[in-house]
């Protein structure tokens, strides 16, 4: 269990050097130009001072790549020549400043704290800080590691580096002085002695309202690649999702043109078959009922000479003839001797018109 949590709390660890691996994979892919602009993420200018004399090193990746040692005027002043050297050599370094401290001069410790301090260590820190240390917390500059995490006695152990702030505040001002702003205040490591001045604990003593944004356009150019790389992973992470996407919708669009195609068909196939059944009824009617002019043809042979009709009305398998006869009563006795007819009878009485001396009829049958 312990091995488990241990590997866990190693994971931040882990993935800060991979960032620092990725982001060094990225800047190598850039233009030699761009690279020369970017290069404050490897190089750091270094102050040293020493007795009378400040030494300023290019240190690039742990090595020195360049050095000048300065040596001011009683009043902190440079010369214009030691002032061109100094830019030079920032020039080169880029412009993230680190003042490093004699192992000496800082007080170095070591203790332990619950482990669920880790969550809130800073706050915590500064109120144990005291107890250490004979300075209260305002009056110091102070930075921490964490060696080890015990998950069995659930303890914390941190190396903490600590130096007085008025001890400090003067190189500060010092170099502020000559236009650099400092954004790391560390510790020479102690096991390296009087090693090469790129050494150092690891540690920012600085808080962290008071370190300087030096390189901060330059980071910002990192960043902005890291981001750019996490977006183009993502673009093509979502590009074959995209393009079924597109292929869904392209097909979506094909299948709805033809569902209103299929439904234009479907509604021309019920029009046809509609007007086809109409078409079957006429036929229907016209194969169940003779047609109109072979009934008149048959009425024509039937009645006699002195018979004329008015009217004729053949409709839903019957008809209906009104005229005048000079012999009505016996029209019923003939239109029955028809193949065509069935079922005669007078409509209503017979009626003589006085004035043409015939008799008025009105007579309905059954088409065959």
């Amino acid at each position: 269990m312990g091995k488990e949590l241990n590997s866990v709390s190693a994971l931040p660890g882990r993935f800060s050097a991979f960032m620092r691996w990725w982001r060094e994979e990225l800047v190598s892919l850039l233009p030699a130009t761009l690279r020369r602009q970017l290069q404050f993420s490897e190089h750091q200018l270094v102050c040293c001072f020493s007795e009378g004399s400040v030494q300023f090193a290019d240190c690039h990746r742990a090595a020195v790549a360049g050095s000048v040692v300065i040596t001011p005027d009683e009043q902190g002043r440079l010369s214009a020549a030691q002032q061109a050297q100094l830019s030079g050599l920032r020039r080169k370094a880029g412009e993230q400043v680190v003042l490093k401290l004699p192992a000496e001069q800082v007080l170095s410790l070591s203790f332990s704290l619950p482990l669920d301090a880790e969550s809130n260590l800073e706050e915590v820190l500064g109120y144990e800080l005291g107890r250490y240390a004979p300075f209260k917390i305002e009056q110091v500059y102070y930075g921490y590691t964490i060696q080890k995490r015990d998950s069995a006695e659930r303890k914390l152990w941190l190396a903490v580096n600590v130096v007085p702030r008025k001890q400090v505040e003067p190189l500060l001002i010092q170099l502020r002085e000559w236009g650099l702003q400092p954004a790391v205040l560390t510790a020479a490591d102690a096991d390296q002695g009087a090693a090469t001045p790129c050494s150092d604990s690891g540690q920012n003593l600085l808080p962290k309202e008071e370190r300087s944004n030096g390189g901060g356009s330059a980071n910002l150019i990192v960043k902005l690649l890291l981001l750019l790389a996490l977006l183009l992973s993502a673009a093509l992470a979502a590009y074959p999702l995209l393009v079924q996407k597109l292929r869904i919708a392209e097909m979506q669009q094909q299948v709805d043109t033809l569902k209103k195609a299929a439904l234009s068909v479907q509604s021309m196939q019920q029009e046809m078959e509609r007007l086809a059944a109409e078409a079957d009824y006429v036929e229907e009617q016209k194969r169940q009922y003779p047609e109109v002019l072979d009934v008149l043809e048959n009425l024509t042979r039937l009645l006699p000479d002195d018979t004329w009709l008015e009217r004729f009305e053949m409709k839903g398998g019957r008809i209906r003839i009104q005229g005048m006869s000079e012999d009505a009563s016996s029209l019923i006795e003939l239109l029955e001797n028809s193949a065509l007819l069935q079922k005669v009878s007078f409509d209503s009485p017979i009626v003589k018109d006085p004035r043409t001396n015939r008799f008025r009829f009105q007579i309905v049958a059954e088409l065959v």
